[in-house]
Formats: structure tokens, sequence, C-alpha cells
């Protein structure tokens, strides 16, 4: 299990889902998704976020429940790739923000969801693979590999492609069926897919910021955790401010303050999904002393204001 407080309320997308009784489940699915505002003006009934497909696949995308994307795990693996624009993945705990080329291993028990960055529309391909293929897929490959992609630890593989690499990856899936059901046609998909990204690692940026910065965003979120102040972050990460900004850009594509906001927004939602507290001191245990500032800042990284995201989560109960 994984750094998640809430693991026991997040629900787990079963790979059988959509098949009828006695349908034999394929070994591998591939879809691609785009995510998208609700076109203006949206009627009270319509949810902030609208995700559809946009090529035949796989039914019921990942996370979705009455039009929104919500926090989800599996039973089985995935790997997906952005190819338009930008958007942000809380998964784990974390709070990543993905772009045009990042490709994401997820593992079954990853906790995670998609969601917007300033309601800009942004799209991804994701591959599912079922449990017991994965199992075979690792038995043939990994042994000839530096590092298995879904590799154990808190957080899963995060990798850059590049321009070309995403071209090829792309072509090496249209190539194959939606539906994998053939063992020659998954191992064409996996094994070409760890070549690409084993091939040249020049073109390839592992992920994560520096172990320093990493130990420092754990300090600050105990803090904050613990008493909805997170601290000087500057001093826990032993660095100047420059430096740690130029780090914070270069690998979360934000300041150190944005970022810092981010982790207090997110405890904010976890507080107002999993606990009775009131809207006013939810944001003062976050440490946002103005409510209309909180208010803003939680409908641009949530899409919905904290009562409309409280209610989902009741909804979704």
């Amino acid at each position: 299990m994984y750094a998640v407080d809430m693991s026991q309320a997040i629900p787990r997308l079963r790979w059988r889902r959509g098949l009828a009784p006695g349908e034999t489940p394929p070994l591998i699915r591939t879809q691609r998704w785009r995510q998208t505002p609700p076109p203006p003006p949206p009627p009270p009934e319509v949810p902030p976020e609208v995700i559809a497909p946009v090529l035949p696949g796989a039914g019921t995308p990942p996370g979705v429940g009455a039009g929104r994307v919500s926090l989800h795990r599996h039973d089985f693996y995935e790997f997906f790739w952005v190819d338009e624009a930008a958007g942000r993945q809380p998964i784990n705990g974390r709070n990543w923000r993905l772009s045009v080329g990042d490709i994401v291993f997820i593992r079954p028990d990853d906790a995670h969801e998609f969601a917007m960055i300033d309601a800009q529309a942004w799209g991804w391909t994701n591959v599912g693979i079922a449990a017991p293929a994965m199992a075979r897929l690792k038995r043939r490959y990994a042994a000839d590999l530096p590092d298995w992609p879904w590799r154990d630890g808190p957080m899963p593989l995060r990798l850059r492609l590049s321009d070309r690499q995403c071209a090829e990856l792309k072509q090496h899936v249209a190539e194959l069926p939606v539906h994998i059901t053939r063992w020659i046609d998954a191992d064409w998909l996996v094994a070409g897919l760890l070549r690409l990204i084993n091939h040249d690692p020049r073109h390839l940026t592992m992920d994560g910021p520096p172990q320093w910065f990493a130990a420092a965003v754990e300090k600050y979120r105990a803090a904050l955790e613990a008493n909805g102040d997170g601290g000087d972050f500057i001093r826990y990460a032993g660095r100047s401010m420059e430096h740690v900004n130029r780090v914070c850009q270069r690998y979360l594509g934000m300041t150190t303050t944005q970022y810092l906001t981010t982790l207090r927004l997110d405890r904010a939602a976890r507080l107002l999904r999993f606990t009775r507290r009131d809207v006013l001191t939810v944001a003062a245990d976050c440490g946002f002393e103005n409510l209309s500032y909180f208010h803003r800042r939680f409908k641009q990284q949530f899409g919905v204001t904290p009562r409309r995201f409280r209610m989902q989560g009741l909804e979704g109960t």
C-alpha cells in the first residue's frame, strides 16, 4: 500500500468492467481520452469536468463517475502518455503537473486521478494491461532490463519522451488492435515500448527532483498535516530561494510558492472530503486566512467550489 491517507475510501476499478458474463477479457486494451471543460453556460446539473473518449475503445473511462474524474485505483497495470497540452495528476498524495511527452507507469495500488489546469483541455493515451498478462510479460522481459518500468516504490515511474519517441510510440500502438487478445500482439506492444524507453536514455528525463528537494517536501507535508503550517520550506531544503525555485520550475513547472499552495489545497480537499469541518475551518487549518482567496484558488485547482467538491464526495459515496 502506498502513502495515501484515505486509501480505504478509494474505489478500485476492475479489469472485467463492461464485459458480458463469460466473455474472455483482453490481455491489453488501449484508449485515448480528452478532458475538457463543459460548454458555457452549463446548466446546474452539468459537472465541472467532462471526460470523453475520442477513439473507439474500452468503454467506461477510468475514474469517471457522473461525468467527472475521480480518485481511483485498479486491479490491473497501465501506462499512459500525454499527447495534448498539459494537465494535473494527483497521485499517491502528491500533485504532478504533466505535459506533452510525459509517460507514467501506473501500478494497481497507485491512487490517482486526472485534472485540468485552469480549465484548459488536455489529452492522453492510456494502455491497460491485465495483471496475469503483466506477470507473464515481466517474467519474459524484466531480466534483460536495467529497471522494470512498473517498479516498486512510493511513486510510479515517470519519464519524458522526446518528440521522436512520442511519434514512434503513437505509431506502434496504432498498428495494433484496441483490444489485444493474442500474445503475439501483446509481446509486440510491450517489447516495442521497453525497447523505446531503454534504447537511448539521452532522450529521457527520469522522474523526480533531487533528493534534498523531495526530503524538504516530506518535511513540509508532515508539518502541514501536524499543525496546518508547513513551516519554512527553504530552511528544510537548505538551499537559496533562487536555487529552490529553479529546481521547482524544472521538475514541477511552477514556482515554489505555487507548489506549496497546491500542497495546502490538496490537504484542504482531503479535509473537505473526509471530515465534517466547515469550509471556513478547513481554510484556516490549511493556512488560508482570506476565505475569498481560498475559494478562488480551490476552484482553479479542482474546477469546483469547496462546497461543491464536498457535495460531489457525498454523491459519490
